[in-house]
């Protein structure tokens, strides 16, 4: 008897889990964050509003890994989606300056650029790779044509 009430909390816990993963899941639409004033809100997808494309960012932050070596040099890439219609060295310079203020100017930084999210999740290789070694002061892009 003791037993089973043991199982049952735990599978109630597990299936609570599993719903508030869901229901807080963006892809799902069931989350408006835009409405969140505590995380206590749940909106239906009649309350999604609708998407100002003004209002979007350029980019998103996807992923970052940084390694340090014994030596004290610090490597740094970041995986970045660009959802700007203008791919410019302006926009590759402020995701730069952004990361840098952020986490501090590495030796070397390598940033991957995708077009979307779903790009960087299916595996998908990036359009770009921006190399920046601070020490030698070199600066490549490598664009992918495929």
């Amino acid at each position: 008897m003791k037993k089973e009430r043991i199982i049952t909390a735990i599978i109630v816990a597990l299936l609570t889990g599993v719903v508030v993963y869901y229901a807080s899941s963006p892809e799902n639409g069931i989350l408006n964050n835009s409405d969140v004033s505590s995380n206590e809100h749940i909106a239906t997808k009649s309350d999604k509003p609708e998407i100002d494309s003004t209002n979007l960012s350029d980019y998103e932050v996807l992923s970052s890994y940084s390694s340090s070596s014994a030596g004290g040099h610090r490597e740094t890439e970041i995986d970045v989606a660009v959802y700007s219609k203008q791919h410019s060295e302006e926009l590759y310079k402020r995701i730069e300056d952004e990361h840098n203020r952020l986490n501090g100017e590495p030796d070397t930084l390598k940033i991957n650029l995708y077009h979307s999210d779903t790009e960087f999740t299916n595996g998908t290789k990036p359009y770009a790779v921006i190399y920046i070694d601070y020490i030698n002061d070199i600066r490549e892009i490598a664009v992918a044509f495929f």
